[in-house]
């Protein structure tokens, strides 16, 4: 009897490329929504609020392991 266990916690690409996009439409809608409540403070002549995002660099982690158990049956 032979046994191997193998796993592997990994995103694909495609996760990779779908994360990627909620993250870009995440701050798309924030600055937007920064835009508009400017306008709207200037137009009332109150302070403006300016934030900034920085940069996000990323690598995915890849990570596995193996195992294997043997088990032998003395000869007769």
């Amino acid at each position: 009897m032979f046994l191997v266990l193998v796993t592997c916690s990994a995103c694909t690409r495609a996760e990779l490329v779908d994360k990627a996009d909620a993250y870009d439409q995440a701050i798309w809608d924030s600055s937007n929504r920064q835009m508009l409540l400017n306008a709207i403070r200037a137009s009332q002549r109150a302070p403006m609020s300016f934030v900034g995002y920085g940069d996000v660099l990323a690598s995915p982690n890849f990570s596995g392991s193996a195992g294997g158990v043997a088990a032998f049956a003395p000869a007769r």
